[in-house]
């Protein structure tokens, strides 16, 4: 049976810092730190009423999701929580050492 208006997936951007400045960018995101950006605890809190709902994929976006030092700790709770969850980045800071953290999230 398909339920009509339960999502399936989740885009949830995080910030809007970025280190590119793309054309076809619709966030207009700049390098420089904004106020107003979710904490870890209100991210948990956004986090825990969507899954007690529902159960869809989880996209962790932005600008770029790597400028957040809480990155992973979202992923991990987001994931600790049951949620299928995805990194959506542009891949130009993942260094050998950030390729680390990301292989043991597996």
């Amino acid at each position: 049976m398909i339920h009509k208006n339960v999502p399936r997936l989740i885009f949830w951007e995080l910030t809007k810092r970025c280190n590119l400045k793309c054309v076809h960018c619709r966030a207009e995101a700049e390098e420089n730190s904004f106020t107003g950006e979710l904490k870890l605890d209100e991210i948990k809190g956004i986090i825990d009423n969507i899954v007690s709902d529902y159960s869809p994929i989880l996209v962790l976006t932005g600008g770029e999701p790597l400028y957040r030092d809480d990155i992973f700790d979202i992923a991990k709770y987001a994931t600790d929580k049951g949620l299928r969850t995805a990194l959506a980045t542009n891949g130009t800071l993942i260094d050998e050492g950030l390729q680390i953290k990301l292989n043991n999230l597996k």
